[in-house]
C-alpha cells in the first residue's frame, strides 16, 4: 500500500487538464510559427456594438452636462447593449467550441463586460428617473398643495369659484401665471380671458375655454362627495424641449359616466437651486374609454333628442317659423356682478340683450361630442356651450357672450325608470363671459 500513490500526488496530469506551456484554443506558443485563426464574427459584432453604445453614452453625457439636460435613454435604445452582450456570449461559446480554429475570446469578453455594465447603468438610471418623474407628475394632479392639486381643486370648484380658477391656473405655464389673483374674477378675466376676433370668428379666451371644456364640465355638474379620480398606468414619458412630459391614464367616476382618459402633464425646469414645477394640458376627449352602462347609454340617447330639439327650436326662432326663444328676463340665470366690470351699466346691458332675444338673435351652439347632464328638481337638464353676438343699440356697443344654454325635460323624468320619450324646453342661459365690443367695425 505504501508503494501506491495517486496520480494527483505524483503530479501526473489528469485527463483534460492543461499543463504549463500547453496552448489554449486559438493561441500559439512562443517560438512556434503563428497559426492564423479567423475571428469569431459574433465576437466582433458584439464588440462593435458595445463600443458604439459606449461612444453614444459618452456623447449624450457630454451634451447633457453642457446643456443642463438629464441623461437617460429611451427603452428601445437599451436593445443595443442587450444585443452586444448576446453576441459576445455567442462569440465566446463559438471560440471555446472551435478547438482552436476561431479567435476573439478577449473581444467577446469585452463585448459582454461593456454591454452589461453600461446597459445596466443606463437602465437603472432611466428606471429611477421614470419613477421619480411620474410620481411627481401624479402628485401634482392628485395632491393638494401650493402649486399642485389639479383634481382636488376641480372637485372643490363645484361650490367654490376661487378653487376652480386655481385649477385653471395649473393649466398655465408657471412663468405665465406669476402674479395671478384667483380670488378676483375680473382680474383673472383681464389677465387670461381676452376675446379674439379673426375675420368672422370670435374666439373665447383661455379661462372661458377651460370652463366650457367637456371634462371640466363633468366635474362642475357632479356632487363633490361622489366625484372620484383614480390614477391608472403611465402611457408615455419623455424629456423634450427642456421639459418632462408625462402622459398617464386616469379613471373618472362621474354621476352619469365612468371614463378612462389620458392626461398629459409637463414640467417647467427652473434654474439652479429652483424647484421643478408642473402644469397640465387641458384634457380633451382623445383616447377616451367610456364604461358601458344602462345609464350612460340612456343619457347619450337623451342628449341626442335634447340637441335635436334645441337645434330645431333655435332655427325656427331665427327664421320666424316659430316663437322667439323666450323672455330673456325669465331665462337669464347669469351672475352679472361676477362677470361685468363694476362701472358697466348692468341694467342697460340686460335690456339690450332682452331686446335682441325678442328680435330673434342668432345663437350659435357648437357641436358637443360628450353629454353634460344633471338632475335638478326631478328633471333632467342638459348643458350646451353657446355664443351670442348682441347687436349694438344706439350708443350701446355690440356685446359678445359666451356661456351655457340649458335644455331640460318639460316634466319630471328619470332616465333609468321612464319608458316614454320626454318633451323638452329651453330652461336657462348662464353666461360665463361678457365683453362689450372693442374690435374695429371693419374687421
Amino acid at each position: 500500500m505504501a508503494d501506491i500513490v495517486t496520480s494527483q500526488q505524483s503530479g501526473e496530469p489528469q485527463p483534460g487538464e492543461s499543463q504549463p506551456g500547453e496552448s489554449q484554443p486559438g493561441e500559439s506558443q512562443p517560438g512556434e510559427p503563428a497559426v492564423y485563426c479567423p475571428m469569431s464574427g459574433a465576437a466582433v459584432a458584439g464588440f462593435v456594438l458595445a463600443i458604439l453604445f459606449a461612444a453614444l453614452v459618452a456623447i449624450i453625457l457630454l451634451l447633457g452636462l453642457s446643456q443642463g439636460n438629464p441623461f437617460f435613454f429611451p427603452k428601445w435604445a437599451l436593445a443595443v447593449p442587450a444585443a452586444g452582450a448576446l453576441l459576445g456570449f455567442m462569440g465566446q461559446l463559438q471560440v471555446r467550441r472551435s478547438e482552436g480554429t476561431r479567435a476573439g475570446l478577449k473581444l467577446a469578453r469585452w463585448a459582454i463586460g461593456l454591454s452589461v455594465t453600461l446597459g445596466l447603468a443606463c437602465a437603472t438610471f432611466s428606471f429611477v428617473t421614470e419613477m421619480a418623474v411620474t410620481q411627481q407628475a401624479n402628485a401634482f394632479l392628485m395632491e393638494d398643495g401650493p402649486d399642485s392639486g389639479f383634481f382636488p381643486r376641480l372637485i372643490k370648484g363645484v361650490a367654490d369659484p376661487k378653487a376652480l380658477r386655481e385649477a385653471f391656473l395649473l393649466t398655465i405655464r408657471p412663468s405665465e401665471r406669476t402674479g395671478a389673483k384667483p380670488a378676483n374674477e375680473l382680474a383673472m378675466q383681464k389677465m387670461f380671458d381676452p376675446i379674439e376676433q379673426k375675420k368672422a370668428n370670435i374666439n373665447p379666451g383661455k379661462l372661458t375655454q377651460f370652463r366650457t371644456n367637456p371634462i371640466v364640465g363633468q366635474f362642475l355638474l357632479g356632487d363633490p362627495a361622489t366625484l372620484k379620480v383614480e390614477p391608472l398606468g403611465v402611457v408615455d414619458w419623455k424629456f423634450e424641449n427642456r421639459s418632462y412630459q408625462v402622459t398617464r391614464k386616469y379613471r373618472f367616476t362621474f354621476p352619469n359616466f365612468t371614463i378612462d382618459l389620458p392626461v398629459e402633464v409637463k414640467s417647467s425646469e427652473g434654474g439652479e437651486g429652483e424647484q421643478r414645477k408642473w402644469y397640465v394640458t387641458l384634457p380633451t376627449l382623445t383616447g377616451i374609454d367610456i364604461a358601458k352602462s344602462a345609464r350612460s347609454a340612456a343619457i347619450a340617447n337623451l342628449d341626442q333628442l335634447a340637441r335635436e330639439y334645441l337645434d330645431k327650436r333655435l332655427l325656427d326662432a331665427l327664421t320666424e317659423k316659430g316663437e322667439p326663444v323666450g323672455d330673456f328676463e325669465k331665462l337669464d340665470g347669469t351672475d352679472w356682478k361676477l362677470i361685468l366690470q363694476p362701472d358697466a351699466p348692468e341694467e342697460k346691458i340686460r335690456a339690450q340683450i332682452a331686446k335682441a332675444f325678442a328680435n330673434r338673435v342668432k345663437i350659435d351652439v357648437p357641436k358637443q361630442d360628450f353629454p353634460r347632464a344633471k338632475k335638478s328638481d326631478d328633471r333632467l337638464v342638459f348643458y350646451y356651450n353657446c355664443r351670442i353676438m348682441i347687436p349694438s343699440d344706439g350708443d350701446l356697443p355690440r356685446i359678445i357672450l359666451f356661456g351655457n344654454i340649458l335644455v331640460r325635460t318639460d316634466e319630471p323624468f328619470d332616465p333609468e325608470t321612464s319608458r316614454v320619450s320626454p318633451g323638452w324646453e329651453i330652461y336657462k342661459f348662464n353666461f360665463l363671459r361678457a365683453q362689450r365690443e372693442v374690435f374695429p367695425r371693419n374687421q
